[in-house]
């Protein structure tokens, strides 16, 4: 009763007036509104799960990548939602918290140009110059001295030839496995991730970009060092990234060159030092751009500009030695083709790989002359390890072939090619695995794992001169 005589005289002081709520009805209006008033304050005043992130920036995803010098720069990749056309990247040496007055640097970077995602995020690729060489940066991404997503820290590599831990594999799909191999190949604390091409299947439409998603949210979440350091990968791209798969042009790749910033402009082919003693070649094996002609050029080029880099590893695709598919039409091609016809009909169109037959016309007499080292190749998703090759045979001076894709492929296959050849050193089909290469003075140690985290395959490679 003290609360009812309490309302139903109120005072206005800029007036005096006295409002009288005598009867039932105006008492009843009145608490109506005034409900209505504090529901309304109330919603504005609490944030709220939901209503509030969608009024504030956020980062949806935030992944590394190099477009120079892995020793002295990074290229963060973000992608956001509500965020501003330009993102600001502070950066130190050390922990600040998120806090951007904190740090002693800082980058700024627009929203990129090109096909817009249809959920409407903005994309950004901001590259971060004149790095110290093996050492740990933390970072936080906001604008206007306001940060957002927390901080976060990774490392560049180092230059002085200590050793180096490195993971690679490929065909890197969006299962189970995969994300076990991930975590389990983030806890070998590796500088940084190769990978082969293939990564979510069939996307071709422009509403497919949250299958890129998916596997965004898998790396992302697992490619983390143990000390909490984000993993930067280098990727080469594969039929699943280009509509038509192969034979095409930039026009037909989707989202690839939108969601990873690496070589200088969009080309699918480059290279990159690993220090002074490593050299990366990242090659295109017909998908958007020519095995021959252009990049071919360019790849002879490069090898000469390097020739005195003792270690030269090659990443692509489509392997040149394939342990499912045949690159020659031999007897024994013809023998395995009329079988899988009769019993698989078209299918046995696909066990002939003219890319692999080009690789080996075109790319391999380079990797022979300029003493490549090792080259990672993917595609038939198998586990392979050949013999050390040159000009198709055995020679310690020659180049080691590693492959064939399998991180976490939906299917897999039988290696049959080592029923037919005798170059092949390790063959084992039907298992989801990576590489760990431990690149050091003297050696390269390869070891395949399984998504078990079991070694199924060990290898040491001695350095030596190619003369």
């Amino acid at each position: 009763m003290a609360v009812l005589s309490f309302f139903q005289t109120i005072k206005l002081p800029c007036t005096m007036r006295v409002f009288r709520l005598t009867t039932p009805l105006q008492q009843k209006h009145f608490f109506s509104k005034l409900l209505f008033l504090l529901f309304f304050l109330l919603l504005f005043s609490i944030p709220l799960d939901g209503f509030e992130s969608n009024r504030s920036p956020k980062i949806r995803f935030c992944y590394l990548t190099w477009q120079h010098d892995p020793c002295h720069t990074i290229t963060l990749n973000v992608q956001g939602y509500k965020t501003p056309n330009e993102l600001t990247v502070y950066y130190d040496t050390e922990p600040c918290d998120g806090k951007s007055s904190c740090y002693r640097y800082k980058t700024c970077g627009k929203e990129a140009q090109g096909q817009k995602i249809l959920d409407g995020r903005k994309i950004y690729h901001i590259e971060l110059q004149n790095l110290v060489a093996g050492t740990t940066y933390y970072f936080a991404i906001g604008n206007n001295h306001r940060c957002f997503g927390g901080e976060k820290k990774f490392r560049t590599l180092p230059d002085d030839g200590q050793p180096l831990a490195i993971i690679e594999g490929g065909d890197w799909e969006v299962t189970p496995e995969a994300e076990c191999l991930a975590k389990i190949a983030a806890e070998k604390n590796p500088y940084a991730v190769f990978l082969g091409g293939d990564y979510p299947s069939y996307v071709f439409k422009l509403n497919d970009f949250k299958k890129w998603d998916a596997w965004l949210d898998v790396y992302t979440r697992r490619m983390v060092t143990p000390e909490g350091c984000l993993i930067p990968m280098v990727m080469t791209i594969g039929n699943h990234e280009v509509l038509g798969g192969f034979g095409q042009t930039k026009t037909e790749v989707l989202f690839f060159y939108e969601f990873f910033r690496q070589a200088e402009g969009d080309k699918t082919y480059f290279t990159l030092p690993f220090g002074p003693r490593i050299q990366l070649y990242v090659l295109d094996s017909g998908h958007a751009a020519s095995i021959n002609g252009e990049q071919k050029q360019w790849l002879a080029k490069v090898l000469e500009e390097t020739k005195d880099i003792p270690i030269k590893l090659a990443l692509y695709h489509v392997p040149l030695y394939p342990s499912l598919r045949f690159a020659s039409k031999d007897i024994y091609y013809y023998s395995v083709y009329k079988i899988v016809e009769l019993c698989h009909g078209h299918a046995a169109d696909k066990l002939f790989s003219k890319e692999s037959k080009l690789g080996r016309q075109h790319w391999l007499p380079l990797f022979d002359q300029y003493g490549m080292t090792v080259a990672f190749e993917h595609h038939d998703q198998a586990l392979k390890r050949t013999k050390i090759l040159k000009g198709g045979k055995e020679d310690p001076r020659g180049t080691l072939f590693l492959g064939d894709g399998g991180w976490g492929s939906e299917y897999q296959y039988h290696p049959i090619q080592g029923y037919f050849h005798s170059y092949f050193a390790m063959l084992k089909g039907k298992v989801h695995f990576f590489w760990l290469v431990e690149i050091e003075e003297e050696t390269i140690t390869y070891s395949a794992v399984t998504s078990e985290g079991v070694l199924i395959d060990h290898f040491v490679q001695f350095l030596r001169s190619k003369e």
